[in-house]
């Protein structure tokens, strides 16, 4: 157990496995990720481990987005990258309220 699970090469998720990634107690680093659908950021939205990366998300909507918000942990992600409608939402989550 390294208290992180890696998981960059993957470029998407399917729902069933985000459910159960979601219940994961470290790191999650999900960088590969271009896409994440409605369903899948709602079991992403459980996920309570030290850090959630998305940093490779390109697509993403504003339903996920809200989803994404009650993400207990830190988040990870790349706001030039996403849909600026998707961003607006996300920079409400607490990882982001001292960042500008």
């Amino acid at each position: 157990d390294t208290g992180e699970e890696n998981l960059d090469h993957f470029t998407s998720i399917e729902d069933g496995a985000a459910r159960i990634l979601s219940k994961v107690g470290w790191g999650l680093y999900l960088r590969g990720i271009v896409h994440l659908s409605d369903e899948s950021a709602k079991a992403l939205s459980q996920y309570a481990g030290d850090e959630l990366s998305l940093t490779g998300l390109r697509k993403l909507s504003k339903v996920a987005a809200k989803h994404l918000c009650q993400v207990a942990s830190d988040l990870e992600l790349d706001f030039d990258a996403i849909p600026k409608s998707a961003a607006a939402i996300l920079r409400k989550h607490p990882s982001f309220a001292d960042k500008d």
